[in-house]
């Protein structure tokens, strides 16, 4: 039979005390996970140790926060930018469409980027997001946008500052839900995995995890957007957010083992 994917939760309290040997071994997964990314990015040798040893003196004096991530907010504004297009009754259609908005004027792409991206020059961020396909300029000289969700499908400045916020996220959320909290919540953070899906159906699965999970970020993204207050405003606020992705790691065939025999050498 197959073996069953876990639903089973991932924020459980260990049972002991963690030993030496399993957190070093822990600590060496995670840097080879880091470094290969790297290498995949371009990262010379040179470069990882340089980076590693930097990291390593500030991260007492200077914790990272996601406020670093200075080009990443064109993407988070981006996205807020998006939201209001596809929901603020003024800026759709008869049918609820978003409508294409002029260049200038009260309701216009400028107005927006003004409105949610105030520290960026519009023509700026116009370039970018044509540039990325989130927007598309008409002959009228207009625009609209072809998707709902700020997505930048390659590698540059702005996704390398997401990779940062997504694992600071992520290894967030699993410290806090590992840690003695006593009486506090305990924040979401869930796994299903199976590990022999055929190769074939992996274009399936992908379809599949599109309409499910599209509908979820649109519902959060909207209770976020009714909830959202200006950054002026008095009183503690927090960054929220919710990350979800998929993965596929291709299962490597075990062949049998290499027999390897030493040849005597002739006297």
């Amino acid at each position: 039979m197959p073996r069953l994917a876990s639903r089973r939760a991932t924020t459980r309290r260990p049972s002991g005390a963690i030993t030496p040997a399993q957190r070093n071994r822990a600590l060496e997964q995670m840097q080879r996970i880091v470094f290969d990314f790297m290498i995949t990015i371009g990262a010379t040798p040179k470069e990882i140790r340089s980076a590693s040893a930097a990291a390593l003196r500030n991260v007492k004096r200077r914790p990272y926060r996601m406020s670093e991530a200075q080009e990443f907010e064109i993407f988070r504004g981006a996205a807020d930018l998006l939201a209001a297009w596809y929901s603020h009754a003024a800026l759709l259609d008869d049918v609820g469409v978003p409508r294409p908005l002029p260049l200038s004027g009260p309701q216009s792409v400028e107005s927006l980027i003004t409105r949610y991206l105030p520290e960026h020059p519009p023509a700026q961020v116009i370039e970018l997001l044509t540039a990325e396909g989130i927007i598309a300029a008409l002959p009228n000289g207009g625009f609209r946008p072809l998707r709902r969700t700020a997505l930048v499908p390659r590698l540059n400045g702005m996704t390398l500052d997401r990779m940062a916020v997504l694992l600071r996220g992520l290894l967030g959320t699993v410290a806090w839900n590992y840690r003695d909290r006593g009486s506090r919540h305990t924040r979401f953070e869930r796994q299903v995995q199976t590990t022999h899906l055929p190769i074939e159906k992996i274009p399936e699965f992908d379809a599949m995890l599109e309409q499910a999970a599209g509908s979820l970020i649109d519902r959060v993204d909207n209770w976020l957007s009714q909830r959202h207050v200006p950054e002026s405003t008095k009183g503690q606020t927090a960054h929220v957010g919710v990350s979800l992705f998929s993965y596929v790691e291709n299962n490597e065939r075990k062949g049998r083992a290499r027999t390897v025999t030493k040849r005597r050498r002739r006297k």
